[in-house]
This record gives structure tokens, C-alpha cells and sequence, in this order.
């Protein structure tokens, strides 16, 4: 699976993924809305090469803090959880494009003064 650039695992019933999905070095573009996602592997940032990433429709309360370690990720959808705030370290993400977390429970965003 180390040539592997694309992993979608939509709508399934996942509540962890394995710390073994750092030996999927090639993947780009990962998948997981509509699962019963809270939390993701530490490791994740251990993906030279992802870009995109769906957590959308999931059980997050919080942005995962293993996000801050992507360095590539250009555009994250987390629609559809149950967040009341954005860590103050999504301005940091320098690749960030696209960042969707509609239907969340936002009070604030971390760009207010």
C-alpha cells in the first residue's frame, strides 16, 4: 500500500484508524467522512504528501491536534461535527486552502481580535 495516493472509507462505522496508516507514505487524499470518528492518530502528520483531508459527518468535538503536523494539507472539511471552536493554530497552516467546517457549533473563529 506504500504507492497508494487515494483512501476513501466514507460512511462506514469507524471509530479509530490505525497508526499503521503512516505506512501509506504516497497517500495524498484521505477519506473518512461519516464515520464515528472523535480522534486521529498522532501519526498522521508522518504523511509527506496529504493534501486533502475529509473528516466531515464525524464525532470530533475538537480539531484533532495531529492536524498541526501536516504541513501539506491544503484543503480540510470538517463539516458536520460537533465543534465550538478552532484551535488559534489553523492561521499557522501555510498550505491551507480550503477549510470547511460548516454545520459545526461555532461560537468564534481564531482570525476575531
Amino acid at each position: 500500500l506504500t504507492a497508494m495516493t487515494r483512501l476513501t472509507v466514507d460512511n462506514n462505522l469507524l471509530d479509530d484508524i490505525p497508526s499503521d496508516i503512516m505506512n501509506c507514505s504516497a497517500l495524498s487524499d484521505l477519506r473518512l467522512a461519516g464515520n464515528r470518528l472523535a480522534s486521529l492518530p498522532v501519526v498522521l502528520y508522518a504523511l509527506p504528501h496529504l493534501a486533502t483531508l475529509d473528516l466531515s459527518r464525524n464525532a470530533f468535538i475538537a480539531m484533532p491536534d495531529a492536524l498541526q503536523g501536516c504541513s501539506v494539507l491544503a484543503n480540510l472539511q470538517m463539516r458536520g461535527n460537533q465543534m465550538t471552536v478552532l484551535p488559534g493554530w489553523i492561521p499557522n497552516m501555510a498550505a491551507l486552502r480550503t477549510l470547511n467546517v460548516a454545520n459545526n457549533l461555532l461560537q468564534a473563529l481564531p482570525f476575531e481580535r
